[in-house]
């Protein structure tokens, strides 16, 4: 296996900060900042109202409620603007109105958006979600990585990534997602864990097994990377999901990276490591990154 070409910093400068102005949108807002304040950017605050949004208003009340809806958004967003969390990094709210994929795809194409950060529900929050929601659709469509924050996550760190959980099967949608991790580790002097679960129908030779995965985490990581990054190569045996979420637990990550193959493999659950993927990020307690293969 070839050494990838990782870049030493990656552009993460634009942030769409994806919010409904619930408790568990709130949750995602200082990471946001923390990362845009990291790579010198700015966050765009991105709540779009969606058709549904009237769909149970008596007819001849649709524009009194659209005026109220209206204020109650303006003053939403207001009050997030000037909240504490963002006070430190240039933002911007953008309030859309229309189909909320298509809205927000338009504010990542027209602001040039590196990474969209959005809140989960808590365990099991995408499947509370799934069937028509925003998550979903964040999920399945979105070509630019996603971080998901559960609404406990800023109470057990504070924003900061102070140890990073990558894990890999080692397959070109995994491998796609190390620069990220890297570039993470490089900018908050993270401890970087690399992780490979292998099956754990391997009996015999798990030693031998061992050494191999170890090599090709050297052939995928650069050398130079170590001089200012902390890490940690970790082989395991056993289901990939429930792997993860405990090596996370143990080592009190504070983010997880992680690539998905192609459009729709989180939601779907088509493939194993789509299925994989939904499940770390449904249950871990850490915020996790979601780098998609495009190609």
């Amino acid at each position: 296996m070839n050494n990838p070409n990782v870049p030493v910093r990656l552009k993460l400068e634009n942030v769409l900060l994806a919010t409904d102005f619930s408790d568990s949108a709130r949750a995602a807002v200082g990471y946001a900042a923390t990362i845009a304040i990291h790579y010198g950017g700015k966050v765009y605050v991105t709540h779009v109202v969606p058709p549904e949004a009237y769909l149970f208003a008596p007819p001849g009340t649709i524009p009194d409620v659209e005026e109220g809806l209206k204020r109650w958004t303006e003053q939403q967003m207001k009050a997030l603007l000037t909240s504490q969390l963002l006070h430190a990094v240039p933002h911007e709210g953008l309030l859309k109105y229309g189909e909320i994929w298509g809205a927000l795809a338009e504010v990542v194409e027209q602001q040039h958006i590196h990474l969209i950060v959005a809140g989960t529900r808590g365990r099991r929050g995408l499947k509370k979600l799934i069937m028509g929601s925003v998550a979903e659709e964040i999920f399945r469509l979105s070509t630019v990585p996603v971080l998901t924050v559960r609404p406990d996550a800023a109470q057990t760190s504070p924003h900061q990534f102070r140890t990073l959980l990558y894990p890999t099967d080692f397959s070109a949608a995994s491998i796609g997602a190390l620069p990220y991790a890297l570039s993470f580790g490089q900018e908050f002097q993270s401890r970087v864990i690399f992780l490979h679960v292998a099956p754990s129908s391997i009996s015999e030779g798990r030693s031998r097994m061992t050494e191999s995965f170890i090599e090709q985490f050297r052939q995928i990581i650069p050398p130079e990377t170590s001089a200012w990054c902390d890490q940690k190569s970790l082989v395991e045996f056993g289901d990939p999901a429930e792997v993860i979420l405990e090596v996370a637990n143990e080592q009190k990550v504070d983010l997880i990276v992680m690539g998905v193959r192609g459009t729709g493999s989180l939601t779907r659950a088509s493939t194993h490591i789509g299925s994989t993927a939904y499940r770390v990020v449904s249950d871990a307690r850490a915020p996790v990154m979601s780098v998609r293969q495009t190609a």
